[in-house]
């Protein structure tokens, strides 16, 4: 749940419910025109926030559902290490949730790597002079 969806939950809180019975009193069988425009506004704020915070909860269940469970194991230096977790920082999300963003860009970013004849060719004769070389 947001900071903004709470504080409206909070803010709300405070205010009577429409479902519930009018004070008893002295105007307590008064309707005053200007109450029941408040108490419907009030009313429509708690119905769209419930359907704010059961899309998220949909789109967090639907998120948690498509996402593996599978770790990934890599060998870093030190350097590389403490920058991740800077960025992480700096960023305020986990490092396992920057190295996944970083990852899923690259991925998308790189172009499919495929060799021309001409490619082949120059690692065919690189390969040969070394192979001569050592012997």
């Amino acid at each position: 749940m947001s900071d903004s969806q709470s504080t409206t939950s909070d803010v709300l809180a405070g205010v009577p419910d429409p479902a519930l019975p009018e004070p008893a009193g002295p105007d307590a069988g008064r309707t005053d025109p200007a109450e029941a425009v408040r108490r419907a506004r009030h009313a429509a704020i708690r119905a769209e926030i419930a359907d704010e915070e059961s899309e998220a909860v949909e789109a967090e269940v639907a998120a948690n559902t498509a996402a593996l469970d599978v770790a990934l194991h890599l060998r870093i230096d030190r350097d590389l290490d403490g920058r991740l977790r800077s960025s992480a920082a700096a960023a305020q999300i986990p490092t396992s949730a920057l190295v996944r963003r970083l990852l899923r860009d690259a991925v998308r970013a790189a172009p499919p790597f495929v060799l021309t004849q001409t490619d082949v060719e120059t690692i065919a004769r690189r390969v040969a002079r070394e192979e001569l070389d050592r012997s």
